[in-house]
């Protein structure tokens, strides 16, 4: 997940924000558990003027943690509003950690979920391309929601790169929650490609760091 952390977003947003990630939990959960073979992983990036990791405890570290588990996954007011929008160095960092990915073994292709409520403040353009020119940043699902009326759209449209997931738009704060709790649980439904409980997932629908490569090149 990155997180609009920004200025922005202060007040029934990202008190909306912290409830909708919290409130989607259950769902994802028993999304999830559809594929009981495929193992579900987290990790939250917040991104203000600086870009942290959201630490499992609800504190901000530039170093990037390990996924937790889905199972495991807990959420509060964590996000909290304040700075700018760093949404290119958002993309970048992530495309620095799926780099780092390069040498675990097999996993289904990620998925990004955006939330935000603005304009990037920094280079968004370069972030994105970064991601973009990152194998896996390349394949994942990317999925996006703009909240508010002042939220750039068309570089959503961008991020996502896709038609058959278009950005939702919360117009007000109220909606939030709905689209995120549908986000989350597309997005577990894509990465762990259900194929009956307790039945592991074709080989095929597996990927490694070269295969990613191969699907780019």
């Amino acid at each position: 997940m990155l997180l609009d952390g920004s200025t922005s977003m202060t007040g029934e947003k990202v008190q909306s924000l912290n409830f909708a990630v919290a409130d989607a939990i259950p769902e994802m959960r028993r999304a999830a558990a559809k594929n009981a073979s495929a193992r579900v992983v987290v990790r939250a990036l917040r991104f203000s003027t600086d870009v942290q990791w959201v630490l499992p405890n609800g504190a901000l570290s530039a170093e990037a943690p390990e996924p937790v588990p889905l199972t495991d996954f807990q959420w509060a007011d964590y996000v909290r509003a304040d700075g700018e929008t760093a949404m290119g160095e958002a993309f970048s960092r992530l495309a620095d950690e799926f780099e780092k990915l390069a040498t675990r073994g097999r996993f289904f292709p990620p998925v990004i979920i955006l939330v935000t409520d603005g304009y990037a403040t920094d280079d968004f353009e370069a972030g994105l391309e970064k991601l973009m020119s990152n194998p896996l940043g390349k394949i994942a699902t990317r999925l996006a929601i703009g909240v508010g009326n002042e939220v750039d759209m068309h570089c959503l449209e961008k991020f996502v790169g896709n038609p058959e997931f278009p950005p939702l738009h919360a117009s007000d704060a109220y909606k939030l929650p709905e689209m995120i709790r549908w986000a989350s649980v597309t997005a577990i439904a894509r990465s762990s490609r259900p194929s009956g409980p307790a039945t592991p997932p074709p080989l095929d629908q597996w990927i490694t760091w070269d295969d990613a490569k191969g699907k780019v090149s």
